[in-house]
């Protein structure tokens, strides 16, 4: 049985260009479809620093790893986006060790607290970086599994004061590092059902209608993986509708495409 796109789905087709985004905390700890890559030896990494509100796009080839620093403060928050891209993309946080250093141009990486997935070309919830303390956090990118380059954008927002808002979406994105590292390990969607649906009223609750359509395809998943299909097909045709409102033709497209294989299971 083939899987869906959206999220943590593995694309049912031969896959694209992927990356990974990681955001790194260096002064403490964060509120906040396929397995996840391991960079090769031969990974040429390069950190550079990112200006809030500044706007980034770039080239980069799977051996690529690129990182971008933000300086943030205490008590702050940031939204930063996936922009225009035609790749799949993950954007993961990630909190190292209390006493790490950035060493030189190479981009760290530690445990993942938090991650939102982006397909190539689709819609894409925000990532909301939640600082509890002052210092630099990096956007890391990994480009992985593609014979060829692919194109990107990233933009983060200004920050501004934490908000109940930001943590929710903090809490959000914990959730689905969760899932996924249950996925990636092997687990039935089915197992991780329940940080599924609350991840999904997580996104309700804030009335964000792009990350609520992604989430209730993952619904869906959850719910084809233990054989009730009318229950999956019922997620999504309202993904379809959410997707139709949305006026988002691609995920309109993959999720009648993914319609269509449920209803022939």
């Amino acid at each position: 049985m083939g899987k869906k796109i959206q999220q943590f789905y593995v694309i049912r087709t031969a896959p694209s260009l992927s990356l990974i985004a990681v955001l790194i905390l260096l002064a403490g700890n964060l509120s906040s479809q396929t397995p996840t890559p391991t960079p090769s030896n031969d990974t040429v990494e390069t950190l550079r620093t990112l200006a809030f509100g500044e706007a980034v796009n770039r080239t980069a080839s799977p051996k690529e790893v690129h990182g971008y620093q933000l300086k943030m403060e205490a008590g702050t928050s940031v939204e930063c986006r996936m922009g225009q891209r035609n790749l799949a993309s993950r954007m993961t946080i990630i909190v190292p060790d209390k006493d790490y250093q950035v060493p030189g141009d190479e981009v760290p990486n530690s445990e993942e607290v938090g991650r939102i997935h982006a397909s190539d070309g689709g819609v894409v919830e925000p990532l909301v970086i939640v600082a509890d303390k002052s210092g630099s956090y990096i956007l890391r990118v990994t480009f992985f599994s593609s014979p060829s380059t692919g194109k990107y954008s990233i933009h983060c927002g200004s920050p501004s004061p934490t908000t109940d808002k930001d943590r929710k979406y903090a809490a959000a994105e914990r959730l689905f590092t969760e899932i996924r590292r249950a996925i990636d390990s092997g687990a039935d969607p089915w197992a991780v059902r329940g940080q599924i649906g609350e991840r999904n009223a997580i996104y309700r609750s804030l009335d964000d209608k792009v990350a609520s359509a992604l989430s209730v395809g993952d619904l869906s998943l959850a719910y084809e993986s233990n054989g009730d299909l009318q229950t999956a097909l019922s997620h999504t045709r309202e993904a379809v509708r959410m997707f139709e409102a949305l006026e988002s033709q691609i995920d309109i497209y993959r999720s009648l495409r993914d319609l269509g294989f449920q209803c022939e299971a």
